[in-house]
């Protein structure tokens, strides 16, 4: 329903305070704590990007030292692969290469004193350890080298050897650094890393030059382990966050510091668009509020004024009357329930217009059936005696035949309407009701095999009994499988189906009688039930089959309904009430 704002739906008192009590509980605290929660989101915001620039930059820190520690690793298998080599030859004129000496070096060599033996790779002559240097490997230790070459600072790592003689001698290996700043480069998006040695200055930077270095801003602010601090480059402010390495515990060399910034323009960006877009939503939301208020007046008052038009056209007796309210709360509860009793008063009042037609046609049928059965049967006996006369002519006997074929329709007809008096009068026992239905298909099978019908029967497994009569309710599912074998009897071809379910839903008893043969329009499913109504010819049907089964299903407190598509195909669908102790039937 589409919402319209009109005066009318501040006329009642309800509607009015509503409306106020929307304004004063919702938009005054809306206001406040909006003003509330952006301060507070901007300092959490900023607090948000500092600690991701600290946990980056120990990642990053972390990620170095440990393949400073896989070099280390790597230089020690190449000494021993080296000792390998020379155990049986002192020489040191072998070729080695770099796969059997660790592929992250890009040379290896070996010094002894002032003698420099290349052994695999490419490395220039590197520098000579000094003497704290050379204390430090004769403990064994790794050392870390670094030397300035041609405005680049190239990096070795070097291992004593196991060596008799003096001067010892030294396993040097030439650092690959890309392998080192792989680290760095997989940096997050829109930050810039540089990497200084406390020593030699800088080492590594995602830019190709480095301003901080050259203003000297570093000097002071980097001496602690680790912290926070700002610095400018032209107009942008960068956030950065730095930590140290200690190398001087595994390698004899100062601190390396990873240095990770962040333009502010770049971390505050939401909060740029935060600024604009916040006092936006505030005023949204007013309007929504206000816009609620009313949807919510107009929701409350209308499904009111619907039930009230229903109570009115009951109370006219229209019964069936359905009001539409689809508010998704308990007005759409109640309007279900409503409906409900709608179509309970409607269907009442049906039942009992069929009850009253049913109980008029057990009275008649009860007078007619012994006031003509035995004029009928006098008629029939003088009809065939005449018959036996030589005397009479053949036309004059065929006569006599039409009048006796008559008198045994006539006596075909009395026999249905007797029917209707014995139904009320039958005793209810327990039944299984899949057993009734597989008697009736073998009761029929005769006439479903001369017509080339499929049949499908389905029992749930389970199924509860129920309370009945077997004689009437045997006769009332015969007439309804034979009145699909009739319809299906028109249908060419021989994709002929029939299907018996039987199933429970709903805490009742179901049978489904299915058929896809010719269907019925809407006109005749009105009138399927009433006495006398056929669309067969006349030496074909009474008209009253279908108003038996009806009486029958009535008679035990079911329900029958129908579902029909011309050239598609019928649907009956009984429903018995399950009053009896659940009890299984046979699995089988």
């Amino acid at each position: 329903m589409p919402f319209k704002l009109t005066t009318r739906s501040f006329r009642t008192r309800v509607a009015r305070r509503i409306f106020l009590l929307f304004i004063i509980c919702a938009l005054v605290p809306v206001s406040v704590l909006s003003g509330i929660s952006y301060w507070t989101v901007y300092n959490q915001l900023q607090n948000q990007a500092r600690n991701y620039l600290r946990q980056e930059c120990k990642s990053l820190s972390i990620s170095i030292y440990e393949r400073l520690l896989l070099f280390r690793s790597e230089l020690k298998s190449a000494a021993s692969v080296f000792q390998a080599y020379t155990a049986s030859d002192k020489t040191l004129s072998i070729d080695f290469s770099l796969r059997e000496l660790g592929s992250n070096f890009s040379g290896f060599g070996i010094r002894q004193g002032e003698t420099w033996h290349p052994l695999a790779g490419s490395i220039d002559r590197p520098p000579r350890p000094n003497m704290l240097q050379a204390d430090w490997l004769s403990d064994g230790n790794a050392l870390l080298m670094l030397e300035r070459r041609n405005d680049r600072i190239e990096q070795f790592m070097v291992l004593p050897l196991p060596s008799e003689g003096d001067p010892p001698a030294w396993i040097i290996g030439k650092i690959d650094t890309s392998f080192i700043w792989e680290a760095a480069e997989a940096r997050p998006p829109e930050t810039e890393v540089i990497i200084l040695d406390r020593a030699t200055g800088f080492l590594y930077g995602s830019v190709p030059y480095n301003p901080l270095i050259g203003e000297g801003t570093f000097s002071l602010e980097l001496k602690p382990h680790s912290g926070l601090f700002d610095w400018k480059d032209r107009d942008r402010t960068y956030a950065a966050s730095f930590r140290a390495i200690h190398l001087k515990p595994n390698f004899f060399h100062p601190d390396w510091v990873v240095v990770l910034s962040r333009a502010k323009e770049d971390i505050f960006a939401p909060m740029r668009s935060f600024r604009i877009t916040f006092p936006v939503m505030i005023v949204i939301a007013v309007a929504l509020v206000f816009m609620l208020s009313l949807v919510l007046i107009q929701k409350n008052l209308t499904p009111i004024e619907k039930l009230r038009l229903g109570t009115e056209k009951i109370a006219e007796e229209q019964f069936g009357y359905q009001v539409d309210i689809a508010s998704g709360d308990e007005f759409e509860t109640l309007g279900n329930a409503f409906n409900d009793m709608s179509d309970r008063l409607k269907e009442g009042r049906l039942l009992l217009v069929r009850s009253s037609k049913l109980a008029t046609m057990g009275q008649v049928s009860t007078g007619l059936f012994n006031e003509l059965r035995q004029p009928l049967t006098g008629i029939g006996g003088m009809a065939q005696v005449l018959l036996t006369d030589d005397s009479l002519s053949e036309d004059y006997k065929e006569k006599l035949k039409r009048i006796k074929e008559g008198i045994i329709r006539m006596e075909a007809i009395l026999s249905r309407f007797g029917e209707f008096a014995q139904i009320s009068g039958r005793r209810m026992r327990p039944l299984v009701l899949p057993e009734l239905i597989d008697r009736i298909q073998a009761y029929t099978q005769v006439q479903i095999e001369k017509n080339n019908i499929q049949v499908s029967v389905d029992h749930q497994k389970g199924l509860p009994m129920i309370s009945g009569n077997a004689h009437s309710l045997e006769q009332a599912f015969a007439n309804l499988v034979i009145n699909s074998i009739h319809a299906l009897e028109v249908r060419a071809g021989n994709d002929r189906q029939l299907s018996i379910n039987t199933y429970q839903w709903g805490g009742k008893v179901m049978v489904d009688v299915i058929d896809n043969g010719c269907g019925m329009p809407k006109r005749v499913q009105t009138r399927i039930f009433d006495p006398f109504f056929t669309t067969k010819d006349v030496d074909k049907g009474t008209g009253l089959g279908l108003s038996i089964v009806e009486s029958i299903i009535h008679n035990h407190g079911a329900t029958i309904d129908l579902e029909s598509t011309v050239h598609v195909g019928t649907k009956f669908t009984v429903s018995f009430p399950v009053d009896l102790p659940k009890e299984t039937i046979n699995d089988a």
